[in-house]
């Protein structure tokens, strides 16, 4: 293997999520030529886990938090390179060259995709626009962007926090003071289900709030005391 040539991993963590499962795994492992991939499940009630481990991922059990599941997911590969995705993730074919291409730069210590939304929503894709806006000029991606860091990067930083959410915000925060975040040219696409449900200005605001709270104090709301 070339040194250029880096082995990905892609971690995701899952809860009940048999509807979107195989395709996500089929794109990573048959389309990108992902090394492996490991589903880090919270506890499925469905057949999550056994389509998982027939599509050739590799499932672990935790707990359902995310920073749990994403912790405990890197801490089981065994590549170079980690790439966190949500389990209705539709990465672009061309995703597996683009993160290597974008890691032989030795400064970068982080990338995302820009962000798709399978709806044609209006408030979907101004909510898109957002997350986009932040990636490429605030150098603040989000965890839904399909973000990639190094191992050796993860280790130095002793891991993911047990939080259930703003664990991307640790994240991302840590990895720019290591280095340089870098927005790649690709979309990856996600459901936009759960942001429809919410609100998607709900979703918008809330990411507003979260972020100013851990700019300001280094925790998630939640976790105020």
């Amino acid at each position: 293997m070339s040194e250029n040539i880096r082995t990905l991993t892609a971690v995701i963590p899952t809860l009940n999520d048999e509807t979107v499962i195989r395709a996500t795994i089929t794109r990573a492992l048959d389309d990108c030529n992902f090394d492996e991939v490991i589903v880090v499940d919270g506890g499925s009630s469905d057949g999550t886990c056994g389509i998982a481990e027939a599509m050739g991922a590799r499932v672990i059990h935790t707990d359902a938090i995310r920073g749990r599941q994403l912790d405990d997911g890197w801490k089981a590969a065994v590549t170079d390179l980690i790439c966190f995705l949500r389990a209705d993730s539709v990465l672009p074919i061309t995703a597996g060259d683009e993160i290597q291409v974008a890691f032989q730069d030795h400064t970068v210590t982080l990338t995302s995709f820009r962000l798709g939304f399978r709806s044609r929503k209006t408030s979907l894709a101004l909510l898109a626009a957002w997350f986009n806006f932040r990636a490429i000029f605030l150098g603040r991606p989000t965890g839904i962007q399909g973000i990639t860091v190094r191992r050796d990067d993860l280790m130095a930083l002793g891991g993911i926090p047990y939080w259930h959410d703003c664990e991307d915000f640790y994240l991302i925060s840590n990895m720019r003071r290591r280095g340089r975040v870098c927005t790649l040219s690709d979309h990856v696409y996600i459901s936009g289900k759960q942001a429809l449900r919410k609100g998607a200005l709900s979703v918008f605001l809330n990411d507003i709030r979260e972020a100013i709270f851990y700019t300001r104090h280094k925790i998630p709301s939640y976790l105020r005391k």
